[in-house]
């Protein structure tokens, strides 16, 4: 991850958004097939028409969560340093990627559900990495400012 620009992760953001919003789309699409696929077994085609839209909601879930978690990054970077905002951002992606694999862990059919929670799973890893990473820039941040006054390095003063 050395080396992303701010910019990198605007455009991975936008990205997101776009896939979101086709995401949401695909929500509304009527799931399942046909009336004649179930020859008339209405529980049948209920069960199926449940299962996309888990699915679906499944994927809004974490396409919401990966989307906070770029936005965070966004925040947190050296040339914004907003702080206080990419921790809500980063406790919002936590929030939504534990919901989202709570909702592909009951898929029951979800094609490459495992997948997706193994992804899911390391991004997971990698927000909560990152959430330590802002707090310990915003505390160093904060007493640099006002402790620092020797132009020394914390090192150096220990």
């Amino acid at each position: 991850k050395k080396g992303l620009t701010l910019k990198h992760f605007e455009e991975v953001a936008h990205l997101y958004d776009a896939l979101l919003q086709d995401a949401r789309a695909v929500s509304f699409l009527p799931g399942g097939g046909s009336p004649e696929d179930f020859d008339g077994d209405t529980a049948a085609a209920a069960a199926v028409e449940d299962e996309f839209l888990l699915e679906a909601n499944a994927n809004i879930l974490r396409l919401r969560s990966l989307r906070c978690y770029y936005l965070a990054q966004m925040h947190g970077s050296p040339h914004v340093s907003k702080h206080a905002e990419a921790l809500a951002l980063l406790d919002q992606a936590e929030s939504l990627a534990l919901e989202a694999c709570e909702e592909i862990g009951a898929c029951d059919r979800m094609e490459g559900g495992d997948e997706l929670l193994e992804n899911l799973e390391s991004a997971l890893e990698e927000m909560r990495g990152e959430k330590c990473r802002v707090l310990a820039v915003s505390y160093l941040s904060k007493n640099t400012s006002s402790s620092n006054r020797t132009g020394k390095s914390l090192l150096e003063r220990l």
